[in-house]
């Protein structure tokens, strides 16, 4: 999933270095030279359960995301969704 401005690339990548477990959400900033090294979104969304489907309000203010509990095995909890304004992920801090 791309951000409304164009400016950052979000997805989930199972069991990925620098992780926190499980299936986390990554991000990466576009830059004048293609995207950014990919990187943990955040740890107040990276858990060592399951993040996944990664979503942007269709004006960027809103971030949504699904979690599940990880019961091991390849086995989950129920999926919830969560949301959270945008500004607190501070993506504009993200290195290059």
């Amino acid at each position: 999933m791309i951000s409304p401005d164009g400016n950052y690339l979000v997805f989930n990548s199972y069991d990925a270095p620098n992780g926190a477990g499980g299936e986390d959400i990554f991000v990466s900033k576009k830059t004048e030279n293609g995207w950014s090294k990919a990187k943990p979104i955040s740890a107040l969304i990276n858990t060592k359960d399951e993040e996944s489907s990664p979503r942007f309000s269709r004006d960027g203010k809103y971030f949504f995301f699904s979690r599940a509990e990880s019961l091991g095995n390849y086995e989950f909890g129920e999926w919830s969704i969560f949301f959270m304004e945008t500004e607190y992920l501070n993506l504009e801090n993200i290195d290059d």
